[in-house]
């Protein structure tokens, strides 16, 4: 779970660079916000929106986790 907030019509999460569109969403800009990632809905890629470092590699059998440092959050894959 992230902390986000609400911001010129951008869901932005606190203390990194992640900025999402909040087109349709029901809330006023400055609204305190957590927002939810599935980490299996994370896909890694070089030439991705976003930037972060990997701080930490879970192999937990079939799957590995990768725990990603975007700023001061940390994002599941």
């Amino acid at each position: 779970l992230l902390q986000a907030g609400l911001a010129a019509g951008e869901l932005r999460v606190l203390d990194s660079p992640l900025a999402l569109p909040a087109d349709g969403l029901p809330a006023a800009d400055g609204s305190a916000l957590t927002l939810g990632v599935r980490p299996e809905d994370v896909r890694p890629r070089p030439d991705g929106p976003f930037s972060g470092n990997v701080a930490l590699t879970e192999p937990l059998g079939a799957e590995t986790v990768l725990h990603i440092r975007v700023g001061d959050q940390t994002v599941m894959s």
